[in-house]
């Protein structure tokens, strides 16, 4: 099958989306259209159901395989099943194993002092990522505390959780492994090593690179009616590795107040020469970020017509503890040029309690 014919009857299909619908049926297109030089698609917007959404807009379809997932990294979805826990790729239905969240190993940095997973409360995968074609990094839930666990990709033996320092976000830049501390400790860089005896991987170094974070926007406010909270996410964007803050002011006693009306986006450059944080005016007239707490990205976008130097949140992302009543969550997006909030997406939204949205993001 010639790339170009693949390519010549992708580029009539109406979206982006359709394109990758077309591509998911057959792995002979989808090989293909991945030498046919089409710019990759947008990301999706998936709920738990399996509804999922295109960007800008189009009418909402079911992946029968979505629904249930519990994490999402890139293409790849995280379920758990009796049978253990495993990552799909729903539009090619790839599966790798992992080890159960019930089959943990807690460790210190530079201790070699192993707690098996009797021991511990149940494990809750919140964000991973490939750190490599031999590892997986995930952030954890043990409750309310947020671990960094590691372990092998098709592994059906342990995870290794590294029970120091907690964190709330994670992302690999130029082949290191970076994490923001609770807080406000700011930067950490994270070294994972193999165990010679058991080939296990595991934390072996904390570095702390930058100190402390930024000081919150909405400090200064003098009201007692007033609750601020903070999200923060780390994105790789054109080799830089940057850390974007939603701080947002809820006034308990406006019951019908959005939470973007109270918001304030920001983005920092980490500048590691001078161990700070540099604001940023733009993040690119090519560049988008789509953000959540599960998976974190930067796409460029020149080659459709949407609007750049943007930033796509969920608005209760990290914040479901506004007391605000009857209060959905949708997306939202931040104009880095004029510092406004609109929902100019498709206003997808869902009850707390009825599970994560998430993006996906396709390869073809």
């Amino acid at each position: 099958m010639l790339p170009e014919v693949v390519g010549l009857v992708l580029r009539c299909l109406h979206t982006h989306v359709d394109r990758v619908r077309f591509t998911a049926v057959c792995s002979k297109w989808r090989h293909a259209a991945q030498k046919a030089n089409l710019p990759p698609p947008l990301p999706l917007l998936m709920i738990p159901d399996g509804t999922v959404y295109g960007l800008p807009r189009s009418k909402p379809f079911r992946i029968s395989s979505c629904s249930g997932y519990t994490a999402v990294c890139g293409k790849w979805l995280v379920f758990s099943s009796e049978d253990g826990d495993f990552l799909r790729d729903p539009l090619s239905n790839i599966t790798v194993k992992l080890p159960s969240t019930s089959r943990v190993r807690a460790r210190h940095v530079n201790d070699n002092d192993l707690m098996d997973g009797m021991s511990l409360p149940k494990m809750l995968i919140i964000k991973f990522i490939f750190g490599s074609s031999s590892l997986i990094v995930a952030s954890v839930a043990f409750g309310q505390s947020l671990r960094i666990a590691v372990c092998k990709p098709g592994a059906t033996s342990w995870w290794s959780v590294y029970m120091g320092n907690m964190f709330k976000d994670m992302a690999v830049h130029q082949g290191t492994l970076y994490a923001l501390g609770i807080h406000d400790k700011g930067l950490f860089a994270i070294d994972i090593n193999v165990d010679l005896d058991t080939g296990d991987p595991w934390v072996s170094r904390i570095q702390h690179v930058i100190n402390g974070t930024p000081t919150c926007p909405l400090s200064h406010v003098d009201n007692p009616c007033s609750l601020i909270l903070m999200k923060d996410y780390l994105v790789e964007s054109c080799g830089k590795l940057l850390m974007v803050r939603k701080t947002v002011m809820s006034l308990e006693s406006i019951a019908t107040a959005t939470e973007h009306e109270h918001a304030k986006v920001e983005a920092f450059e980490a500048i590691f020469e001078q161990s700070q944080w540099n604001k940023m005016t733009s993040i690119g007239e090519d560049q988008v970020f789509f953000l959540c707490q599960s998976c974190c990205r930067s796409v460029c976008i020149s080659q459709y017509n949407v609007l750049g130097d943007q930033i796509v949140f969920f608005e209760n992302d990290g914040v479901a503890s506004f007391k605000l009543a009857k209060r959905q969550s949708c997306c939202s997006v931040y104009d880095m040029r004029d510092g406004q909030i609109s929902t100019s997406l498709p206003m997808i939204s869902w009850m707390h309690g009825a599970g994560t949205a998430t993006w996906l993001f396709p390869e073809a």
